[in-house]
């Protein structure tokens, strides 16, 4: 039997669309009376069509289990106040989460922002080494941190039973990238979330950068004519070297959108034109260039830069000889400051001339997969550009759709997407909640108001959160309580019982 895994990767509809793919074909025409499997868990009915007629399947057996996933609740939230509502859920659901998030430097921000929260936090992105890939997962596997903000790089083989809270701090892309993540979810069977944070500007901005952003036949050209440039390719070579790519100073040096660049080094990749490794890191070395005793002069000046000065001297024999590898992570924890906070300083010092500091390098590897062709090589896929844009596009409306419907159940939804018609509402979404809260009783909701605010103050949202109705029947009945001189607002505009009522 020959087994193709990822198969959705043949169909030019599906989300990881790569040309290579389509030469498996061969395999059918070479061995014709061997059984052939092709396996992908996210692919739409359009894609499973393409793939039996690309690969000349003609009798094919299909085979397909529900994607349902009645323990997940997916709840898709609004709101101008993302952090809040951020905090919220995850000192509300203790258990094991992901935050999902579209940058590398989001990760880190973030993660430090939650640490500072009362809430255990790390991060893990493509940059970083596999040592530390290796920590961060154990780290969070173990349970010693809650939180995992992650980039999309964070998924492949991880397989963590008990995460209770998936959240996506940013659009994705497509609706099966947010599918796949969000189920990471609960893959014990008992209840999990899966929750997605957006507001009216980030709405907006995505459609914007995607519209600004999409790759055209020109571009294609200027890219990777610069891409020659920066790598000194001369005409006819360059087939399958590896090449060190720092992309932010690719970007600097042609001035170039960063965002156009991944945009379009990404299509590139996926025409087979090249490979794009974003896993590519060197680590920070430190090197000191004065003698000891110069060290304790200058340091008598700047004592600030006494601690970490004095941390690499013990910790760093031979520093003063010769460039020594550090590792930064480390410096952060044991010194209890911010990777930002060290990497200034190193820098300062480096400007003082105390210390040569290269940093951490976690930028990319690039293989070209052609002899240099110029304008041929752009030309002769230009045709697949044109497809490639408009499946993005409409993957990307799809999304978007997703998003403004909030009239039909979230899961239902999900699951027509992939093919399912005619589910039953799943019940715990946040539209089957809303819809069940369309029949509240009023007097119900002031009461548990009242209940919660004998406590303590409370902003509205913080109610909202708290009870979890629908937005308009809290303001509703704030408004009616208000009017009632049942309750009365302070001067930090949280809520509070009117003490004051005869």
């Amino acid at each position: 039997m020959i087994v193709i895994d990822e198969a959705h990767c043949i169909s030019h509809w599906g989300k990881d669309f790569r040309p290579a793919y389509l030469e498996c074909v061969w395999l059918k025409e070479e061995f014709p009376k061997i059984p052939i499997l092709a396996l992908t868990a996210s692919a739409t009915q359009r894609v499973q069509n393409d793939i039996v007629q690309l690969m000349q399947i003609n009798d094919a057996q299909v085979i397909k289990s529900s994607l349902k996933r009645s323990n997940i609740a997916y709840m898709v939230y609004k709101t101008e106040d993302k952090w809040r509502y951020l905090e919220q859920i995850l000192h509300k659901n203790t258990g094991s989460s992901i935050v999902y998030v579209r940058s590398r430097k989001s990760t880190v921000e973030m993660a430090e922002y939650l640490n500072t929260k009362g809430l255990t936090a790390t991060y893990f992105h493509g940059g970083l080494t596999t040592e530390q890939k290796s920590l961060k997962m154990q780290m969070w596997m173990l349970g010693d941190v809650q939180v995992m903000v992650a980039t999309n790089a964070f998924g492949m083989g991880i397989d963590k039973p008990d995460v209770r809270t998936v959240i996506h701090w940013d659009i994705p892309p497509t609706l099966e990238d947010y599918f796949q993540e969000a189920g990471r979810a609960g893959r014990d069977g008992k209840k999990a979330f899966a929750v997605m944070l957006y507001n009216d500007y980030q709405y907006q901005s995505t459609q914007k950068k995607f519209l600004l952003h999409q790759t055209d036949v020109p571009f294609l050209k200027l890219l990777y004519a610069k891409l020659n440039a920066y790598f000194q390719i001369a005409y006819g070579e360059g087939e399958e070297i590896v090449h060190h790519f720092q992309f932010s100073d690719f970007c600097m040096r042609y001035k170039l959108n960063p965002q156009q660049v991944a945009n379009g080094l990404a299509l590139l990749e996926a025409q087979s034109v090249l490979t794009f490794n974003q896993s590519y890191f060197s680590k920070a070395t430190v090197h000191f260039l004065v003698s000891g005793n110069q060290v304790i002069d200058y340091l008598k000046n700047n004592p600030k830069y006494k601690d970490l000065v004095f941390f690499f001297l013990r910790n760093y024999p031979g520093i003063h000889d010769q460039p020594m590898v550090v590792n930064l992570e480390k410096v952060t924890v044991k010194m209890n400051l911010s990777a930002d906070k060290i990497e200034n300083d190193l820098i300062q010092l480096q400007k003082e001339e105390i210390i040569a500091y290269r940093g951490e390098n976690n930028d990319a590897e690039i293989t070209f997969h052609f002899p240099r062709r110029d304008d041929a090589l752009i030309y002769s896929i230009a045709k697949n550009v044109k497809a490639y844009n408009q499946m993005k596009e409409m993957l990307f409306k799809q999304m978007l759709r997703f998003l403004d419907d909030d009239k039909k159940c979230k899961s239902q939804q999900l699951l027509a997407y992939f093919g399912e018609e005619n589910t039953q509402p799943c019940g715990i979404c946040s539209v089957c909640v809303v819809n069940k809260q369309a029949k509240t009783n009023i007097n119900l909701v002031k009461s548990d108001i009242l209940a919660l605010l004998q406590q303590k103050a409370m902003s509205s949202q913080d109610l909202i959160f708290a009870l979890e109705y629908q937005q308009t029947i809290v303001l509703e009945a704030l408004n009616i309580l208000l009017s009632m001189n049942e309750i009365r607002l302070n001067e930090f505009n949280e809520y509070l019982l009117d003490e004051r009522k005869s």
